[in-house]
């Protein structure tokens, strides 16, 4: 089952990771400020239909519907240059390894390039989804040392 992912805003950036040749994830990006695929929404249209077409468009690569993992549960708002919003979504292409073209880069470098602002956190964020942070379980277990028996006290 495919859900469907809706835009707040009226511009989309899909940052799709797509594995090269030597097993990393390299991401098509035209410009630093807003790296990824960047594209004005058609709402007459599926947002999901939308993000294939244009990551096919953008790779080269064709047929990725059933190769292209979307991440439904993650979005986040960030900015454009001329200051409108538009909202940023992350995915893999799955058993697709292609030669990667110059400009596609690692998250890691993208980050290292970006302008350290506001959308700077918002691709962090999208790293740690791709990382697997939105599927592990994360527990923080705060210990205080008044609530620790004290070893040097006698009973």
């Amino acid at each position: 089952m495919v859900l469907q992912i809706h835009a707040s805003t009226d511009v989309v950036i899909f940052l799709v990771g797509i594995l090269d040749q030597e097993n990393v994830y390299k991401f098509p990006t035209k410009n630093l400020f807003n790296p990824g695929i960047v594209f004005r929404v058609d709402r007459s249209i599926f947002l999901n239909e939308q993000i294939i077409c244009e990551t096919e468009k953008h790779t080269g690569l064709e047929g990725l519907g059933l190769h292209l993992d979307i991440e439904q549960d993650f979005s986040a708002e960030v900015f454009l240059p001329n200051g409108q919003l538009a909202t940023l979504y992350v995915g893999v292409v799955r058993d697709f390894k292609r030669k990667s073209d110059r400009s596609w880069l690692a998250l890691p470098e993208i980050l290292r390039r970006m302008p350290k602002n506001k959308n700077r956190s918002a691709y962090l964020k999208a790293w740690q989804v791709l990382m697997g942070g939105l599927t592990q379980e994360v527990r923080a277990l705060e210990q205080h040392l008044e609530d620790q028996p004290n070893p040097t006290k006698e009973s």
